[in-house]
């Protein structure tokens, strides 16, 4: 890992993040300005110096909100198979991630289970009912 120190107007997010709804960016706003940027965003390389956000999208919108010029970002492994399970954690202890986003970023998670432990079938709850 390594950190580094970037503009958020440049960080993409991830189309397929956990989150659809960022909730109460101007409360997080808030308590970044007053207590200052706690924990960093992770986010992978994309090439040609750009970078997707992997977690912190939240902190990314309100830094913007803000103003600031630079964000500390922890550069990881675009690679590593548990980048997925990263994002999971760092968003579903959140209070505000609803049930969907929950159900949805469960789904994901569980479909790459299967395809690293060579499953070729679909998982049964995310099948239909007439099995399809």
């Amino acid at each position: 890992m390594k950190l580094l120190y970037l503009d958020p107007n440049l960080l993409e997010p991830d189309p397929e993040g956990a989150r659809e709804e960022p909730g109460d960016v101007d409360g997080l706003a808030k308590t970044i300005n007053e207590q200052g940027l706690l924990q960093p965003l992770g986010v992978v390389s994309v090439g040609q110096g750009r970078y997707r956000i992997v977690y912190g999208n939240r902190r990314r919108k309100a830094a913007i909100q803000l103003g600031l010029q630079k964000v500390p970002c922890i550069l990881l492994d675009a690679d590593d198979q548990d980048l997925l399970l990263q994002q999971l954690i760092e968003n579903v202890q959140r209070q505000d991630l609803n049930d969907m986003e929950k159900a949805r970023a469960f789904s994901r998670l569980r479909s790459r289970i299967f395809e690293a432990h060579g499953k070729n079938r679909r998982p049964a709850l995310m099948t239909k009912p007439d099995g399809r």
